[in-house]
């Protein structure tokens, strides 16, 4: 796989973890708000054929607001762009290191 996909594939994820961290704030920031539903942010693989990633997809109407939960989403998102972000930096160093071999 050449690098440029790796790269924009963890772009995808690192994205989709910061909608997933907005989408659970606001409903932190509701909790108490009478007949407000939770939102979720869920990701759709993509494969176009070249390249993959994910797309955010929001989904309303979740249902009452559970204090626990959003704090179980928060750590989820957490470790899901943590791990985009390493796979970000691993495929730019392996891109820097082929450079450094071709000059």
């Amino acid at each position: 796989m050449p690098i440029s996909p790796a790269l924009d594939i963890a772009v995808s994820g690192l994205r989709a973890s910061v909608d997933r961290v907005a989408s659970t704030a606001d409903n932190i920031a509701n909790l108490r708000t009478r007949d407000f539903e939770q939102k979720d942010v869920r990701t759709v693989s993509l494969d176009n054929g070249t390249t993959g990633g994910v797309r955010p997809v929001v989904v309303d109407g979740q249902g009452e607001v559970e204090e626990g939960t959003q704090f179980q989403r928060l750590i989820e998102a957490r470790t899901a762009y943590e791990a985009n972000l390493n796979t970000f930096r691993a495929a730019e160093e392996v891109a820097r290191r082929i450079t450094d071999v071709q000059a």
